[in-house]
């Protein structure tokens, strides 16, 4: 009789449970189709609602033992934002930070070349000076920040999401379903500098992937799901 561990809490594992005592859980309502499982012996941890010895307990009917498909789980269940409603986000927040760093950029770039020398340099065919060179260096760190802290801060929130996410309707999650913290977020803003210098690969996986994760999700541990 196979026994199981379960993840209810991101990075907290519990068990192993008997098949008796996941039923007593089922009935108390203490295991949720988006909570983590995995049978011992085996290598790789599914949502509850999606592993074969444990599905019909969250399926509709309550006889079936095949998954069932996302969005038919009873309520508490999840379903992963899919790929191109996670583009048209991206789309969103790019131009948002587009607009953002740009205005930012010429804020602080027109008085650094005015004050270091800059502009009159580069008319007179000299290279630029070490404080112009130290303030784009400085300007740069400025819009990097700004960048990471737009993501980390508004999916590590309340909301769950960056503006272009709750337009479409969707938020990041950690693996167990709740909120994740600053560090999870910052892990996967930074993660998704990995995802665009190997020509998009790391985003485009999340149509393949089957909780449509990206490299940066898998990653930081976290997922994209619909709002419900």
């Amino acid at each position: 009789m196979s026994r199981f561990y379960i993840s209810r809490v991101s990075g907290k594992t519990e068990g192993p449970f008997s098949i008796e005592q996941i039923d007593d859980m089922f009935a108390e309502q203490e295991l949720l189709p988006h909570h983590m499982v995995i049978a011992e012996g085996a290598q790789t941890w599914v949502d509850a609602a999606r592993h074969p010895e444990l599905a019909r307990r969250f399926y509709a009917g309550g006889a079936s033992t095949t998954p069932p498909p996302l969005g038919d789980f009873r309520p508490g269940g999840r379903e992963y934002a899919g790929f191109w409603l996670r583009f048209v986000a991206f789309i969103v927040d790019s131009v948002i930070t587009g607009i953002v760093l740009t205005v930012l950029f010429y804020a602080m770039v027109i008085p650094i070349a005015l004050l270091s020398g800059g502009a009159s340099n580069a008319n007179q065919n000299q290279p630029p000076s070490p404080v112009f060179l130290g303030g784009m260096c400085g300007a740069y760190l400025v819009l990097l920040a700004v960048w990471w802290l737009y993501f980390a801060c508004f999916e590590s929130s309340r909301l769950q999401g960056t503006p272009g996410k709750l337009m479409l309707g969707i938020k990041v999650t950690d693996l167990s379903g709740g909120r994740i913290g600053f560090g999870a977020a910052s892990a996967r803003t930074f993660g998704k500098i990995l995802s665009q210098i190997i020509f998009y690969i790391g985003y485009i996986i999340a149509a393949f992937t089957e909780r449509k994760q990206a490299m940066h999700d898998m990653l930081a541990g976290t997922l994209v799901v619909m709002k419900r």
